[in-house]
């Protein structure tokens, strides 16, 4: 008998989930994926988002097509939304009103785009739950310091590949929480004391290949940074008070720059135990750099450089 019960249960179960699939089935795009809790449109060939509504979706992969306006209307369908990619589109701006909707929003990623500003979303709409906001490859030239208010949670900022000019004498941005912010490839040439002023608790940062021709002082008050990446750059010197003091630095790498002049005074309150990494500079310190050697021995930091354009490897915590 129990047999019978069993057979009959596994029976509604397939019939539930043969219907379950066929709903959604019907409800799926041409051209796109779905299954579950996702709904894959990438590369389908859209000029405009289809229509819905997908209730349960949580993520959204809308990458590749030729969108130039995603509108409050189409996320309104997608009230369970937590991550959305909108790669290589033709979105000319980040109009934040378009996903006033969608409230557990955490991931939005808008790559290879041609987004020039960022439109505020309407008065006291905020996003509180996005964490990560990828901007990667767009042509944003300039950024109001107040624009990722709206995101009280945002950790991780990514900005690289931007025309983007750092403004002269005052911050780039304005956002207490945010940690992990790439900038590489961009116009930091004004970096000043007041560029990461409003930005404190960054612990990872870079600056990539972004015209730094100077430190300036704009690092000395990030206490919690951990990670920095200055490679390709045209900074010339590292001197005292240019670094975050504290020694919580782990890793900072000065490659491919025009340094003439690194001082261990300038490392050993901002480093301890970290990574320095020094390659393809005119810094003439071949081994010979003793108040270096010493410092990084005596703290255990590892200092590897190609100094004076000659590939003379260094390793510094050699006898």
């Amino acid at each position: 008998m129990w047999q019978v019960a069993w057979a009959v249960a596994l029976a509604a179960v397939l019939c539930l989930s043969l219907s379950g699939s066929a709903q959604r089935a019907d409800l799926c795009p041409d051209g796109c994926k779905c299954y579950r809790d996702w709904l894959n449109c990438s590369y389908a060939g859209l000029a405009a988002p289809p229509g819905g509504p997908w209730p349960a979706i949580d993520t959204l992969w809308f990458a590749g097509n030729a969108l130039a306006a995603v509108g409050d209307a189409f996320f309104a369908q997608l009230p369970a939304l937590r991550n959305v990619y909108l790669d290589e589109n033709l979105l000319p701006s980040l109009d934040l009103a378009a996903f006033a909707q969608v409230d557990a929003l955490r991931k939005l990623r808008i790559r290879d785009n041609l987004i020039a500003e960022i439109l505020a979303p309407p008065a006291g709409v905020q996003f509180d739950a996005l964490i990560e906001l990828d901007l990667t490859n767009n042509s944003l030239a300039t950024i109001d310091a107040g624009a990722f208010l709206p995101f009280p949670v945002l950790t991780t900022l990514y900005l690289n590949d931007n025309p983007l000019t750092f403004p002269e004498g005052r911050p780039l941005l304005a956002h207490p929480q945010l940690a992990y912010l790439y900038a590489a490839r961009t116009r930091a040439e004004a970096l000043s004391a007041e560029t990461f002023r409003d930005t404190p608790n960054l612990y990872e940062l870079s600056l990539t290949g972004s015209g730094v021709p100077r430190l300036a002082g704009a690092f000395r008050h990030l206490h919690s940074l951990a990670y920095l990446y200055l490679q390709d750059n045209v900074v010339t010197a590292v001197d005292e008070e240019q670094l975050p003091a504290g020694g919580r630095l782990r890793w900072l790498d000065v490659s491919r720059n025009t340094l003439v002049r690194l001082r261990p005074t300038a490392l050993q309150d901002a480093l301890h135990a970290g990574y320095v990494y020094i390659s393809d500079t005119p810094l003439a310190c071949a081994c010979a750099f003793e108040d270096l050697y010493r410092w990084a021995k005596e703290d255990k930091t590892w200092l590897t450089a190609y100094c004076g354009g000659a590939y003379d490897f260094c390793d510094f915590h050699k006898a």
